[in-house]
């Protein structure tokens, strides 16, 4: 075990080790040591840990994928972490890693070390400033151990969805009894997506059923033609879903009690509405030509009263 990193929380990095491998480094570093000793996944003899680029930003949220991508790049470049693939798929990315502490330590001779231990960090500023830790809060670096556990379950579903297609497929293609490499690949993009395995499999039928050769000697030989159909069935489905409760949303308003402003209105003009007489109706066409000829002689007075004024 190297003495320049530290089993417990706090994440604590020490001055030696960042004047050695940068303080960006030694945070990696630290960090990557912090969950070897909590691993249980063991390779070749060695204890590795493995996380995606995405996992590896939420444990340092300060800084950017690209980052952190460098750091890993440059640590591997100088020998200190060693990159392994362990995946149970060949289709799986994710790296997993380990610290090789025998390189670490040469780092730093012992005897350089040894100086680095007899400075008294609690007594006299000057001292502290040449040795003090840099520390990060544990919320930052204590994710949780479900991670490891989160990727073997989704490992563990994608390859039983995968095997489901490759059984289907092998049975209505009707030639050959193994997938190709590209076959897989295919099928492994299926299985990340969002569509259940339910559609998959009736998808995968309906394109053998309803597949119209362009000559007399064409079948379906690859999975990426099926890909391509069940990507854009469960595309237009959801398109459909999506139009479906748009268009019916606004329905849905018709039906709640439309709330009818009401104004205040003055005592005054609340009785002069209830003097007024309501307009007499027509009883008919007669008596509405009657009521007519009235109003045009009205009016008739009323203009010639106007001249003469």
């Amino acid at each position: 075990m190297s003495k320049l990193l530290l089993k417990d929380q706090p994440l604590i990095v020490l001055p030696a080790l960042a004047v050695k491998v940068g303080v960006n480094g030694a945070l990696f570093l630290q960090q990557l040591h912090y969950w070897l000793e909590k691993s249980v996944n063991v390779q070749d003899g060695y204890t590795w840990v493995y996380n995606t680029n995405q996992q590896w930003l939420q444990q340092f949220p300060f800084w950017s994928l690209s980052t952190i991508q460098r750091i890993i790049s440059k640590l591997e470049k100088e020998g200190l972490i060693i990159k392994g693939k362990y995946n149970r798929s060949k289709f799986n990315n994710t790296v997993w890693y380990r610290i090789d502490y025998k390189k670490l330590e040469e780092l730093m001779p012992s005897d350089e070390f040894e100086e680095l231990e007899d400075v008294n960090l609690t007594e006299g500023e000057s001292q502290i400033e040449a040795a003090e830790p840099v520390t990060v809060k544990a919320s930052l670096t204590e994710t949780t151990a479900e991670n490891t556990n989160q990727i073997k379950r989704e490992e563990a579903a994608h390859d039983a969805y995968v095997q489901t297609l490759e059984a289907a497929f092998i049975a209505r293609r009707n030639r050959g009894v193994y997938p190709s490499a590209s076959d897989l690949k295919h099928m492994y993009e299926v299985a990340k997506s969002e569509i259940p395995i339910e559609e998959a499999l009736a998808g995968l039928h309906e394109a053998f059923d309803y597949y119209v050769p362009k000559y007399s000697s064409d079948t379906i030989r690859a999975f990426a033609y099926i890909k391509q159909h069940l990507f854009h069935k469960h595309y237009v489905t959801s398109q459909r879903t999506l139009a479906s409760y748009q268009t019916e949303k606004p329905l849905s308003y018709v039906n709640k009690k439309r709330v009818v402003r009401k104004e205040l209105t003055p005592d005054w003009l609340k009785e002069n509405e209830e003097t007024e007489p309501s307009a007499p109706a027509f009883r008919n066409d007669a008596h509405f030509e009657e009521e007519k000829k009235k109003l045009a002689e009205s009016l008739r007075e009323l203009e010639q009263e106007l001249k003469n004024n």
